[in-house]
């Protein structure tokens, strides 16, 4: 957002900029100014959006530059509204207003593209998001690590006496801190260790058996689990210990993991101590510290930045006096049209994956009644200007 204020911001000062400068000579400028501008403005973020149409791995910094790009081709396609705007403003078959106002026009139309634009692409984004969060733990559970203040079950029991609290603990080698454990096969997201009280956390009513690992969610059928682990850090190689594993499916818990029974761990010659709390349930209003699984969250800072474009559009037709109405409908509408193509083409971009097993992308419904609200209400201040003026 920070990136789509940054462009706004440049692009809606250079619309204004071109329409007042281009105003005394536009009648036969306008091809040679905007046109370029308009076409070359479309290429780019159609180039763009074709070029992100394959659902493939995008590298954080190739990701950021596609968006950049499209950002740029959006610009381009928004700043050609000022010599379009003066063009036909001064067409000879209407009274020809004055620079004011055709600066005035195109700042309408260049913030209700700004606005509707970042509609359409918080809602797509919003969607992938959604279809592919994934939760760190139960909704309603409280996570803390022992870094966060909160070393022992009996504190934090202190703190919630009405909640359950269950230990995920990290192996350690007696009189080492650098000894670890990892999953070295990629399929698992997150390694569980603990007793069976963890192990109902995480699964309800999966049996116990303290020589058995539990793979939760798995992609492929398995009956054991390698477990790469090291002593210390420079010890060459790795040991490998294989568990055999039982499988359960979770739809109401997505997540990718493997729970590893305390006694399996020991039995390699590590202590455990605990490395992270969990506790549930814990309300909004108990969470002081840590971290509390609520489910996803969708952002709603883009609605700020579409109601600060929504008052530059109406405070720009509220400085019009001739003709106010027509001419903030004209720059509204235009807005519209336009935020409505930048802001399909920008989706796809907007929704690359930076996974190596990147997520398919699913579909969202463009908003198009709210697109119709907030172009009716970029239109607003020429009625207000005409008022004023009468």
């Amino acid at each position: 957002m920070d990136l789509f204020l940054t462009v706004a911001a440049i692009v809606i000062c250079g619309s204004v900029a071109v329409a007042a400068g281009v105003f005394a000579q536009v009648h036969a400028h306008y091809v040679a100014v905007g046109a370029p501008l308009a076409i070359v403005g479309l290429a780019i973020l159609g180039f763009v959006a074709s070029s992100s149409l394959e659902e493939g791995h995008y590298d954080d910094f190739g990701g950021a530059m596609m968006e950049l790009v499209s950002l740029v081709g959006a610009g381009l396609l928004i700043i050609s509204f000022g010599p379009l705007v003066a063009w036909l403003l001064n067409l000879p078959s209407t009274r020809p207003p004055t620079s004011p106002a055709a600066t005035a026009v195109a700042m309408t139309a260049a913030a209700t593209a700004m606005a509707v634009s970042a509609l359409i692409v918080n809602i797509a984004t919003t969607a992938q998001d959604r279809a592919t969060y994934q939760p760190e733990s139960r909704i309603g559970a409280l996570t803390v690590t022992t870094t966060d203040g909160v070393p022992t079950v009996a504190e934090l029991q202190r703190k919630l006496p009405g909640a359950t609290i269950v230990q995920d603990l990290r192996p350690v080698w007696p009189g080492m801190v650098d000894a670890g454990m990892e999953l070295r096969t990629g399929r698992y997201d997150s390694l569980y260790i603990g007793d069976e009280t963890l192990l109902h956390y995480l699964t309800a009513d999966t049996p116990y058996d303290e020589n058995t690992a539990v793979l939760i969610n798995p992609d492929e059928v398995e009956s054991s689990v390698r477990l790469p682990y090291h002593f210390t850090q420079t010890e060459p190689g790795f040991h490998e210990a294989h568990v055999p594993a039982t499988r359960v499916y979770l739809p109401d818990f997505p997540i990718s993991a493997v729970f590893v029974p305390a006694k399996v761990v020991r039995d390699l010659g590590f202590m455990l101590i605990p490395e992270r709390l969990i506790a549930m349930p814990v309300s909004a209003a108990e969470f002081q510290d840590g971290y509390l699984e609520r489910g996803f969250q969708p952002s709603t800072d883009w609605w700020y930045f579409v109601g600060v474009m929504l008052l530059l559009a109406v405070a720009a037709g509220l400085s019009i006096r001739r003709h106010a109405p027509l001419h903030t409908a004209f720059g509204a509408a235009l807005g519209g049209l336009t935020g409505c193509a930048i802001g399909l083409l920008h989706s796809w971009p907007a929704t690359t994956s930076a996974d190596w097993d990147p997520p398919p992308r699913v579909p969202f419904e463009t908003p198009w009644l709210l697109v119709v609200v907030v172009v009716v209400v970029a239109a607003l201040g020429g009625v207000r200007g005409r008022r004023a003026s009468g």
